[in-house]
């Protein structure tokens, strides 16, 4: 099963063929193409940065924030 934008590269990639297309809409083609390209790179840095973060680290950095942090006085 595709993603939209796996769709959406697939019907930019068809669309170039177009017989008579012109030259100014096959560039926004190109461009529209390599922007999906990039969408897919940060999704996948995304995943991998999450894939790497241990579990329950996110849950306890939570607690830090909601419960704050207080310096003990000592002298």
């Amino acid at each position: 099963m595709l993603t939209d934008m796996g769709q959406a590269k697939i019907a930019a990639r068809e669309a170039r063929h177009i017989a008579n297309l012109p030259q100014h809409l096959a560039q926004r083609l190109i461009r529209l193409i390599g922007d999906i390209k990039r969408i897919d790179y940060v999704k996948a840095s995304t995943k991998a940065v999450r894939n790497d973060v241990p579990d329950g680290a996110i849950e306890a950095e939570q607690k830090v924030l909601e419960y704050g942090s207080q310096q003990s006085l000592v002298v």
